[in-house]
């Protein structure tokens, strides 16, 4: 047993916090010991914490901390304890703690013993957040530019450390690139070159920000440092192909897996850094980013909980459907299971799930094959690529096998016509699907800065609207503010579309040749469950997302009859 939330717990004390969870969640009590993690996320065990111990808990420790406090503490002290100084008083200090069962106590009151002290439970990677902002690595200056040899490199990196800046000023250039794109929680690093120019950025909630010069000079050892990052020989560069690989950078105590990928280009390079930071984001299907429509959780419970069958999941490259598919076998898992998956790349590893990184995908049907003959009650299979895989995946489910993977459509009623058209006969389509998931992933509006904005009926009609939201009033993001990193939004929101393939739906499909548009009506009609673009209105209409994050999730425009009269329901 062991809670995922940045800190280790004494057996003991997680004993207590199991119990005290099942006390305050009643949906925990069917789940084992060995289970009860996997149902949780990080804010359940703090809670949890916080009731034993009547500490007060906070989700976000941003714009609280007096900046001039954790100076006067020995800083690696504060990170091994995770804690910090947030507010002092000539009576009391208020200190923010991730492990209330720490040794957090001693540093304060060797430095402040006659102050009472006053805590506030957060978590640890708030904590760690807050002391690497405190301890911001520099860029390389002009100078140290000057002064390089530009063919020197380094013999042997190994783990990139992101806590003490380096000497030599590229190495401390990319710290401090990869330094700020962690903090800033970007989901993405990139850096380029041009004619005559060498820039960065960063993709943060979707979006490319700005762009921002680096000198020219250090576009030859920063490559050759990224590619011995990456595991490879400098030379290997030279022979123009593109290179794939993975290094781990370490900042506080954590180390945080980063997937790079080196795109040979006309003017030398494009490097895209993905950065597998879990540690702000624990998916749980049907909370926080991940919060469904209830008829959405319900036919996705009922696809999850039947013995075999396959469970597909569509929508565009980025949109989340890993992260979701995560969610699903954490919501599956069960002690008695025995869960494969077989991926390319693994992008988050589960306790006691059998993870497969696929080398090469033109491998991908034997891997399947010896997962299959491996025992597996579950097997996850990172994407449907050809006739091979899909009959190898439908072989599974038919097999007593449940198969979860990810196919490329652009809407979900398209799996059922994508497997038809991958050479798979539509009976076995129609015996062994039994759910169709389209995703996307719309940015969330900052609720601290977003703007009121009315519609009237020009606009309504000309954006493609249901009539309902004549006069209504929406929001778009505002001028963006400090909670926001000054970009209007904050967070993403998954949507996700069901398609249940009942008995009913396997009938019809079997009897009748059918378009995708006619699938999905029958399914909407009979079963009540809410389209992709339906939900993209809901949550424009509630004030979490604006028109163009509704826009780049959904097509807006040419809106048919049934959409017009579109009516709010639940909401997320």
């Amino acid at each position: 047993m062991a809670y995922e939330i940045g800190v280790q717990l004494p057996r003991p004390i997680e004993e207590q916090v199991t119990a005290a969870l099942r006390e305050r969640i009643p949906a925990l009590a069917t789940y084992s010991n060995e289970e009860l993690p996997r149902q949780v996320d990080a804010a359940d065990v703090l809670g949890a914490l916080g009731y034993l111990r009547r500490i007060p808990l906070l989700h976000s420790i941003q714009g609280l901390v007096d900046e001039t406090l954790p100076a006067l503490f020995d800083r690696d002290a504060l990170r091994k304890e995770k804690t910090v100084p947030l507010h002092r008083t000539d009576e009391v200090l208020t200190v923010a703690i991730a492990n209330p069962y720490s040794s957090f106590k001693l540093i304060y009151e060797k430095r402040f013993p006659q102050l009472h002290l006053a805590c506030i439970l957060t978590y640890a990677s708030q904590i760690d957040a807050i002391l690497t902002d405190q301890t911001r690595i520099q860029q390389i200056t002009q100078d140290e530019i000057r002064q390089l040899n530009l063919e020197e490199i380094e013999e042997e990196i190994k783990d990139f450390d992101l806590n003490a800046p380096s000497d030599d000023g590229v190495v401390r250039n990319l710290q401090s690139i990869v330094q700020e794109g962690i903090t800033r929680r970007a989901s993405d690093i990139h850096l380029l070159t041009e004619k005559d120019r060498f820039h960065f950025t960063y993709r943060i909630e979707g979006d490319l920000i700005e762009r921002r010069d680096l000198d020219v000079k250090i576009i030859n050892r920063t490559d050759n440092l990224l590619v011995q990052l990456m595991g490879f020989e400098t030379m290997d560069k030279n022979r123009g192909l593109p290179l794939s690989g993975r290094f781990t950078a370490l900042i506080g105590n954590r180390r945080i897996a980063i997937r790079a990928e080196r795109l040979p280009s006309y003017r030398g390079f494009h490097y895209t850094l993905r950065i597998l930071d879990k540690s702000y984001v624990s998916p749980k299907l049907g909370q926080g980013s991940l919060a469904l429509h209830p008829a959405t959780m319900k036919y996705i419970r009922q696809a999850l909980n039947l013995p075999d069958g396959m469970i597909l999941m569509s929508g565009p490259t980025g949109s989340g459907k890993s992260t979701t598919l995560v969610a699903m076998i954490k919501e599956l898992f069960r002690t008695r299971y025995n869960i494969i998956a077989i991926e390319n790349p693994v992008e988050e590893e589960i306790a006691m799930v059998t993870h497969v990184n696929m080398e090469d995908v033109r491998h991908g049907p034997q891997y399947i094959k010896s997962g299959m003959r491996s025992d597996p009650d579950i097997l996850l299979v990172g994407e449907i690529r050809d006739r091979e895989t899909a009959e190898l995946g439908i072989e599974a489910a038919l097999t007593g096998h449940q198969v979860l993977s990810t196919i490329h459509t652009t809407w979900p009623a398209q799996i059922i016509i994508r497997l038809m058209q991958l050479g798979v006969p539509k009976f076995y389509v129609a015996e062994t699907l039994k759910a169709a998931c389209g995703q996307r992933l719309a940015k969330k509006l900052c609720r601290h800065c977003k703007e009121a904005q009315r519609l009237d009926t020009e606009m309504v009609d000309q954006l493609g609207l249901p009539d309902v939201f004549d006069g209504h009033e929406i929001f778009k993001a505002g001028p963006g503010c400090s909670r926001c990193d000054h970009l209007g939004y904050a967070g993403r929101q998954a949507i996700i579309e069901v398609l249940p393939i009942t008995d009913e739906v396997t009938e019809l499909i079997m009897q009748r040749e059918l378009t995708s548009i006619e699938i999905a009506n029958f399914i909407y009609d009979q079963y009540k469950v809410p389209s992709l673009r339906e939900l993209a209105f809901d949550l424009l209409y509630n004030g979490v997302i604006d028109l163009p994050s509704a826009a780049d999730s959904v097509r807006l425009g040419l809106i048919s009859a049934r959409d017009k009269k579109w009516q709010p329901t639940s909401l997320l």
